[in-house]
């Protein structure tokens, strides 16, 4: 799988999951703090990730700046799945 195509994945999934209006959503946004994700459902989000793309996230992840974007995330799944 391709970074586009994660990407994809996740972008269709904060939308329809989180009623997300897609108009400033980007690969790019940042998922926290512009309110496209909070507290209350980072762990499904998170869940999500593991459970589609087959992979597990260490607590470690969640301190990487990258798991605030959608392509700083595609980017960790990709590494994690040793692409």
């Amino acid at each position: 799988m391709n970074m586009q195509k994660i990407e994809k994945i996740l972008t269709e999934f904060i939308k329809t999951e989180f009623n997300v209006d897609d108009s400033g959503l980007s690969q790019t946004s940042n998922l926290f703090e512009d309110g496209y994700i909070d507290s209350v459902n980072l762990e499904a989000f998170f869940v999500f990730i593991e459970n589609r793309f087959h992979i597990l996230l260490s607590e470690d992840m969640f301190f990487d700046e990258r798991i605030a974007t959608i392509s700083g995330i595609a980017d960790i799944i990709l590494e994690l799945q040793g692409e």
